[in-house]
């Protein structure tokens, strides 16, 4: 439908601006989503307590609850032992396929503490085979966070699993190579509470009352990728629609060329017509400014004959500045200058369509007119023109010569030939300000 298309352009900008924001909004979420959380039992039979014997016999640690998530370490005064040991085990597993804390950030604490020790202990062990050997429960890897006493009053703390270091006594024991020494806690097969070497004298209570894993559902790298992911399928899907429009521009280009054939065939003789009165600048063997002045006044008078709609009647100049000629000339002479002359020509003339024209303004200026001609194409061929010529070298002794261009585009439809020239040129003058190198079209004109 005509309308269409017009309704389908105001709606991109909507469906952009929709796209980003929700972007925008995904790309903050992500902290604020539900976290996946895991509460670690604190009593069963799957706890126990590893402790030194005492003078008597007895063990130094003993149960001091109903259940098994309070407990009791003493070390007598008078006692020195190095080796001295009290613990609270908590095990995952019996056969040395235990639980996967990787996936998981935190761990959620509340733990009270009655003793004179300043810090206490927590621990995971982590089996893997590429260390560890089944018969061996000390060949796991030593994971542990010193806790200060302060803080283990009963109220909630939170110890983040980067805070896990390997103890260094394993490492040392087991001649660990320096590739495994990272914390694990890919498969924690145990973990738990104790007080580290050497044990501060006197009784020592703990009481266990929530442990509890904390992480993200999802990673924020996957999030992240994943939103990336979606501007990429959505960016190709554009393109691909971009394609298909194109596909049907060129089917109704197609049939306007037909349409217009009896035009062009006149033109073409009218052009040949020209060609004999001396039209053509014999350096660059393109239109000299005589001739261009000729092709544009055929095209107006072509037009005010025509019953074509006025788009399919406009015309496009570009007009072409060689980037630093005079510094070419001044440093490398006239016959270098020359030859570049000729070679923007040649480049120009391999990449215009048939029925176009070039024409030498003067000096490194040409101007190319381009008959029915959309804006659009016209800025497109001026891009490739553009982009060839940077690739263009023209050989020196020694050497070579890179050589580039800055062009400026403007339509002809019912102006006349001089508006449109003015506009084309000012472009051209905001190409030159703007860096050279580039295509600018007039002011006032928007490629689609």
């Amino acid at each position: 439908m005509p309308g269409s298309e017009p309704l389908r352009g105001t709606r991109r900008p909507i469906l952009l601006l929709v796209a980003v924001l929700l972007s925008l909004v995904a790309l903050v979420a992500h902290p604020y989503l539900p976290k996946h959380r895991w509460l670690i039992d604190v009593d069963g039979d799957f706890y126990d307590i590893s402790s030194t014997k005492l003078a008597d016999g007895a063990p130094a640690g003993r149960w001091t609850g109903a259940g098994k998530k309070e407990f009791s370490c003493s070390y007598p005064d008078g006692l020195n032992d190095s080796n001295y040991y009290c613990g609270w085990n908590r095990r995952f597993t019996s056969d040395n396929l235990g639980v996967d804390w990787s996936s998981f950030q935190s761990m959620k604490l509340r733990v009270r503490y009655s003793g004179n020790s300043p810090r206490i202990r927590l621990f995971a062990r982590n089996f893997n085979p590429a260390y560890s050997t089944a018969n061996d429960a000390n060949s796991t890897q030593y994971n542990a966070v010193f806790l200060l006493a302060s803080e283990l009053d009963g109220s909630d703390i939170t110890v983040s699993l980067k805070e896990f270091t390997v103890a260094e006594w394993w490492l040392h024991s087991y001649k660990i190579p320096r590739r495994l020494t990272v914390p694990d806690l890919s498969n924690v097969v145990t973990m738990g509470i104790d007080f580290s070497y050497p044990m501060v004298h006197g009784e020592h209570g703990v009481s266990v009352e929530k442990i509890e894993l904390v992480g993200d559902w999802v990673r924020p790298v996957i999030w992240y990728l994943g939103i990336l992911g979606l501007w990429l399928f959505g960016i190709f899907g554009y393109q691909i629609n971009q394609l298909r429009l194109a596909r049907r521009q060129r089917e109704q280009d197609r049939r306007m060329i037909r349409s217009l054939a009896h035009d062009n065939r006149h033109l073409q003789e009218e052009s040949s017509k020209f060609r004999r009165l001396s039209t053509v600048d014999p350096l660059t063997q393109t239109y000299n400014r005589f001739g261009i002045d000729q092709i544009v006044n055929a095209l107006i008078f072509a037009r005010t004959k025509s019953d074509l709609p006025a788009d399919a009647r406009l015309f496009c100049l570009v007009l072409l500045d060689i980037d630093h000629f005079k510094r070419v000339n001044d440093t490398h002479g006239h016959d270098v200058g020359d030859r570049v002359l000729q070679a923007v020509s040649a480049t120009m003339q391999s990449l215009m369509r048939p029925g176009d024209y070039l024409g030498r303004w003067g000096g490194e200026e040409f101007l190319a007119v381009l008959p029915y001609t959309t804006l659009d194409a016209a800025w497109a061929l001026a891009e490739d023109c553009r982009l060839q010529l940077q690739q263009t070298t023209v050989p020196l002794a020694g050497g070579q010569l890179t050589v580039t261009a800055s062009f400026g585009v403007a339509g002809c439809g019912d102006d006349d030939f001089a508006t449109a020239f003015k506009r084309a040129d000012e472009a051209l003058y905001d190409a030159k300000h703007g860096g050279r190198n580039r295509v600018v079209v007039a002011k006032g004109e928007t490629p689609a």
